[in-house]
């Protein structure tokens, strides 16, 4: 078969890139027979292509363009048998002799409860998605999920056949392990200036991510606690961490001192945040699949996380599960987990074995699997 992927955001090293670039990198060595069209754009570096897969790179559009214009007629041109669009929306428009795969991570955009956004840009976002996925959804000939959880989302949000929607499970790259050197924490404890044992958060300008919450929580906790500790948060974007730092001076937490913020960081950072933490506090109101939690896992970092939405799917018995709505929920299971050194050594045990169950090689494997169903339908058909 000749299959064409859209890779625009595999340049873009969180979420739906780092999802596209795993992919691609188990496809190489998992399927040497298929021929591979990989439209990027220029800047994506993915060592060690086979002969097989051919990169053709265009100008960086504006998404909406590049999706809905430069790739229909790109497609028109190499007349794939399999067109997969792994970004939750695609072209509107496609010949009906090429096969879609939609990769719909989550239908955050169409639950009702989840419809504000903070930002223009998210707003925006949210809209595109909203006109476009429920038709794209319709005219796919598979899609692929990542959790049962958004899959029964996708079957009540959008009516489709439910025959077509596939679950593969994502994972945590391999990276995070507990195999870390000292050097490595020690580093990131240097670089922000860590002295005392603390808790990390992974925030997010999505307000499900719930860190206003964390904050009010830990403000109490801090007050509750024998030792000294810090709250990290990672993952904000400069001008969010004024918004976040103003809010926790209200609650009388010191920045720099009682709350440490950074911006996005490298990988290795942060294997080491994990990595040092005594837990990592996740009380998100919603996620398609919830990478992370694999993450902190596979570092050897106890989990605190929420009880509904995908979370308890993935995470199994290997976390402390709470209400992220009910501040006392999450401060008490805070509070058990700081001082119950017992249940930090079971979690972390339970947790690094939980994350073995997941990899970006089965990933890749379902994946395959759907092309190849896909491939033999076209034949019959034809």
């Amino acid at each position: 078969m000749k299959i064409a992927i859209d890779a625009y955001w595999a340049t873009y090293k969180r979420g739906i890139g780092n999802y596209i670039s795993n992919l691609l990198e188990q496809f190489y060595s998992q399927d040497i027979e298929n021929e591979y069209l990989i439209y990027c754009r220029s800047g994506l570096q993915l060592n060690h292509a086979p002969k097989n897969f051919k990169f053709i790179t265009f100008n960086t559009y504006i998404y909406p363009v590049w999706e809905q214009l430069i790739i229909p007629s790109r497609l028109a041109i190499d007349k794939p048998d399999i067109f997969h669009a792994p970004a939750n929306t695609g072209p509107l428009f496609l010949p009906r002799n090429i096969r879609l795969i939609l990769t719909l991570h989550d239908t955050i955009f169409l639950l009702s409860n989840l419809k504000g956004a903070p930002f223009v840009y998210q707003k925006v976002g949210r809209w595109y998605r909203q006109f476009v996925t429920p038709k794209v959804a319709h005219r796919a000939d598979a899609i692929i999920t990542v959790s049962e959880a958004s899959r029964l989302d996708i079957l009540n949000c959008m009516k489709v056949k439910e025959e077509k929607v596939w679950v593969i499970y994502e994972s945590a790259s391999k990276k995070f392990a507990t195999n870390r050197t000292d050097q490595i924490k020690s580093k990131i404890k240097n670089k922000i200036n860590i002295t005392t044992p603390y808790i990390f958060h992974l925030g997010g300008i999505d307000l499900r991510k719930n860190t206003f919450t964390v904050l009010k929580c830990f403000s109490i906790f801090k007050r509750k606690v024998d030792t000294k500790c810090t709250l990290v948060i990672s993952g904000l974007p400069a001008y969010m961490i004024k918004a976040y730092a103003a809010f926790s001076e209200k609650l009388n937490l010191k920045k720099d001192l009682d709350v440490v913020f950074t911006n996005f960081i490298s990988e290795e950072d942060l294997i080491g945040l994990y990595s040092s933490a005594v837990f990592f506090l996740y009380p998100s109101r919603y996620e398609g699949f919830g990478i992370p939690l694999l993450e902190a896992m596979a570092c050897g970092t106890p989990v605190i996380t929420s009880k509904i939405s995908s979370m308890p799917e993935i995470a199994g018995e290997a976390a402390i599960f709470i209400d992220p709505d009910d501040e006392e929920s999450i401060l008490q299971a805070m509070l058990h987990l700081w001082n119950d050194k017992g249940a930090r050594e079971t979690l972390i045990k339970q947790g690094v074995e939980r994350s073995k169950i997941f990899s970006w090689e089965k990933a890749a494997k379902g994946t395959l699997e759907v092309y190849g169903r896909l491939g033999a339908e076209r034949g019959k058909i034809d």
